[in-house]
């Protein structure tokens, strides 16, 4: 959740980013005769501590960059595995009202 700001200039803003991404696979199998398929899904946890710049142009247009610090955990207890990352992202941001 961020709030615009009403000026132009450059502004901080700080925050954690928590997401639930669920990954499904489908695979058909047909040979000479023999069909089969197979499943798979899974899920994982992403918690990202965020820091962002953002430039505002003016008061209808900004632009911002942001760090993100990204840990994944797959839903599954019986799994161990996990992943960190460090992201990097630019906005383009365009207000409306």
């Amino acid at each position: 959740l961020m709030q615009k700001s009403d000026s132009t200039g450059l502004s901080t803003y700080y925050g954690l980013r928590v997401a639930k991404t669920t990954i499904s696979q489908e695979d058909n199998y047909d040979y000479g005769g023999y069909s089969d398929s197979d499943s798979d899904s899974e899920s994982f946890i992403s918690l990202a501590p965020v820091y962002g710049l953002e430039y505002y142009v003016n008061k209808h247009f900004s632009i911002s960059g942001e760090l993100q610090l990204n840990y994944f955990k797959p839903e599954d207890d019986d799994d161990d595995i996990t992943q960190t990352e460090i992201m990097s992202k630019l906005f383009f941001r365009f207000y409306f009202k």
